[in-house]
């Protein structure tokens, strides 16, 4: 969510990404995943894709490790009376894709969610080409992201 991470010039928003107004405007809390690739490589590291991250040694088993604080969390909210609504990926991420391939943080992820027989929603931040596009999706997508949050609030 926190576009500051992002390699410099690849930043899909400014900030973070206009969807955390409709998280808390319906009180729902978030976990943030820290960028694996800020916390290894700095804010000064080069675009890299899945491939050279995996090829950095150490850096799969990083991901690894930083998931342990995050199920921690989500254990402890559950136990407690918390719902887990899903996670929120970055399209064509290295490191936070869901899809076409997973990015190497989310592997790590979906490993564990399937290790522990957890279910769980996914949604994924969209790529926009141009401005153009991005300003003619964008509240469509807005719009997709909306119904997801209720659906799973129903549930």
């Amino acid at each position: 969510m926190n576009q500051n991470a992002v390699v410099h010039g690849l930043e899909r928003a400014k900030g973070a990404f206009p969807l955390v107004e409709e998280i808390l405007k319906r009180g729902i809390g978030i976990i943030q995943l820290p960028c694996p690739e800020f916390l290894y490589l700095g804010s000064n590291r080069p675009s890299m894709n899945k491939a050279e991250y995996k090829k950095t040694e150490g850096y799969t088993e990083h991901c690894r490790r930083i998931l342990e604080s995050v199920f921690w969390q989500l254990e402890e909210y559950q136990k407690n009376g918390y719902s887990y609504i899903g996670v929120l990926g970055i399209q064509e991420s290295p490191s936070c894709s869901l899809s076409s391939p997973p990015g190497v943080l989310m592997e790590k992820y979906m490993e564990e969610m399937e290790r522990r027989n957890w279910t769980q929603a996914c949604f994924e931040v969209p790529v926009f080409y141009d401005e153009e596009e991005k300003d003619e999706k964008w509240e469509e997508y807005k719009a997709r992201f909306t119904a997801f949050i209720e659906e799973k609030l129903e549930s």
